[in-house]
């Protein structure tokens, strides 16, 4: 596994984390599925971004840049602390990025 990999891998399982984390506390809420599907997903992505495989890559790149743009669309930001968004977005840009580098020199 190159060291480039381990960046994009590692913050996913952190967004992982950090939506179960949410999905969690918020139970009374309607939109903690939300979350929960989240995490499943993010889960997913560092499974295969473990596995190596190339379209684990795109779908790395893809599956976060779409979350980007649909993200606010979705949750409730009324009962979500700022910062907590905030971070998810940036580590959601830094995933796409590192998965872009990772595309594009073909790792």
């Amino acid at each position: 596994m190159n060291a480039v990999r381990y960046i994009p891998t590692s913050l996913l399982l952190l967004l992982c984390v950090i939506n179960f984390y949410l999905g969690i506390i918020a139970m009374s809420d309607p939109g903690f599925v939300i979350y929960m599907v989240f995490g499943v997903v993010y889960f997913i992505l560092v499974l295969l971004m473990i596995s190596k495989l190339r379209f684990a890559t795109l779908l790395g790149f893809l599956i976060p840049l779409v979350l980007l743009f649909i993200y606010p669309s979705l949750v409730d930001f009324k009962n979500l602390n700022p910062w907590s968004s905030g971070i998810m977005g940036a580590i959601d840009a830094i995933i796409v990025i590192c998965c872009l580098i990772l595309l594009l020199l073909k790792l």
